[in-house]
């Protein structure tokens, strides 16, 4: 401790790190890299991913396509 503070002089903590508020993605927009890809399983259908990929298109300024395989999943690209 210093000499010229007094001894009741408390230490500078370190700052409190705040959690992030919201909820996790479900899906993995933020982190995929162009050319990566991940499938969902049925009942989900492109029709119904609009709003989610349009969504993570606007916030995060990629882009992504979403297909029906023959098999029945949707498989999501990043393309852009």
């Amino acid at each position: 401790m210093d000499q010229n503070q007094p001894n009741n002089a408390k230490q500078a903590a370190e700052p409190v790190r705040l959690l992030a508020r919201g909820r996790v993605p479900k899906y993995p927009w933020y982190s995929m890299n162009i050319g990566d890809w991940f499938d969902i399983d049925p009942p989900m259908t492109p029709a119904k991913l609009i709003g989610t990929r349009r969504n993570a298109e606007q916030k995060s300024g990629r882009k992504f396509m979403c297909r029906t395989m023959k098999d029945g999943r949707v498989r999501v690209w990043r393309f852009e």
